[in-house]
């Protein structure tokens, strides 16, 4: 299926603002109130809204309806603001930790925003953070300052959750799911670890904090398993492709490919990691050159995993349903394409010891089946 004369003008927007070029101003002359309203929801259900914005606003005023340009601005001031205040509960959180000799390693978020050409328009949620094996004494301190610390079966067994100044903060223990269908990513969490300790981490200051970023193979792993996990299970927006796209293209010339080709190749993810690289060279400008090994010239599985798993999801959100009845079959149904996305890359074996591993889950916690929210 080809992109739509719509995605293709989102992808140009796209990359206008990744590689800072110039936008063909003429493109955007003819474009109806219709298509500019599609270009907007679209941007936000990718997690782009801020980087859009960052083309559009080189455009000449009028060709934007005067209406949508002002909601467009009032969500960039959003996200924005996010921003501001994800810094402010970093800075506090590390301060807080340094009295205590706890030294922070972010995962993401703001880390990743310092690739890009604005920081502040990169959307994230969460702060995602590592403690060098301080996780049960930071939540300790936490609890400590009257802040509830979230553990359980009901929270990913990989991270406890607490709030800082209203911002969702994941402490965790370890960085990737390890059980049924993940199995084989004890291979690459061992080797996160060991990066951990024979890298040197980069680093960040956040106000009057220092906190640690990975190395950059560690990210090289990170990153690009967050995104297959979440294809798994969640989905993937755009905003996950352009984080791999800009650190392909900030750190590829440090990065032993070799190396992350055998490892992702023995835990089986070859196929997934080749497929979704080669959707950044093909739709976000990716230079053939920093995508390393992991670039395909041709792959007939690239336009289905882009338009059915990215794009053009079949069944999304269910937030704002309120039957009961009709969230039990979206879920389903939107279970059943994600199993179909894990056929397309890891196999039979995978998707249904996935599917499986989901259903058994929902019948120890069948609260899960009617929650109205997706993370």
């Amino acid at each position: 299926m080809p992109v739509s004369f719509n995605d293709r003008s989102l992808f140009l927007l796209i990359n206008s603002t990744l590689w800072k070029t110039k936008l063909p101003i003429a493109a955007y002359e003819h474009v109806s109130d219709n298509d500019w309203e599609y270009l907007y929801q679209q941007a936000r259900k990718q997690g782009l809204t801020g980087l859009v914005y960052d083309a559009i606003s080189s455009l000449p005023t009028q060709q934007l309806p005067r209406n949508l340009h002002l909601r467009w601005v009032a969500h960039v001031e959003a996200i924005e603001e996010r921003y501001h205040q994800q810094q402010h509960a970093l800075e506090k959180l590390g301060a807080l930790y340094r009295q205590h000799d706890i030294r922070i390693l972010l995962l993401k978020g703001i880390g990743l925003s310092t690739m890009y050409p604005f920081p502040s328009h990169r959307e994230g949620g969460d702060i995602d953070v590592y403690l060098f094996g301080d996780y049960e004494k930071a939540n300790r301190i936490m609890e400590k300052n009257g802040i509830d610390v979230n553990t359980g079966i009901s929270i990913n067994p990989k991270h406890a959750i607490f709030y800082v100044k209203g911002i969702p903060v994941e402490n965790h223990r370890y960085f990737l799911n390890i059980d049924h269908a993940f199995k084989s990513n004890r291979i690459l969490q061992d080797q996160l670890f060991n990066i951990l300790k024979t890298h040197p981490c980069e680093s960040l200051q956040v106000g009057e904090e220092t906190i640690y970023l990975p190395p950059p193979m560690f990210n090289a792993y990170y990153l690009i398993m967050h995104i297959i996990t979440h294809l798994a299970g969640f989905g993937v927006v755009l905003r996950h492709l352009c984080d791999w796209t800009i650190f392909l293209k900030t750190y590829h010339d440090t990065l032993d490919f070799k190396e992350l080709k055998d490892v992702l190749a023995d835990a089986g993810y070859l196929k997934a990691v080749n497929l979704l690289t080669t959707l950044c060279v093909h739709h976000l400008d990716l230079a053939v050159d920093h995508a390393g090994p992991f670039y395909t010239s041709s792959n007939k599985s690239e336009d289905k995993l882009l338009q059915k798993a990215i794009l053009h999801p079949r069944y999304e959100d269910v937030s704002n349903i309120k039957h009961p009845l009709k969230v039990v079959y979206i879920k389903t149904a939107r279970s059943i394409e994600h199993m179909k996305i894990n056929i397309l890359l890891h196999g039979y074996r995978f998707a249904l010891t996935y599917l499986f591993a989901i259903l058994g889950k929902r019948i120890k916690q069948p609260q899960k089946i009617f929650r109205f929210s997706t993370k």
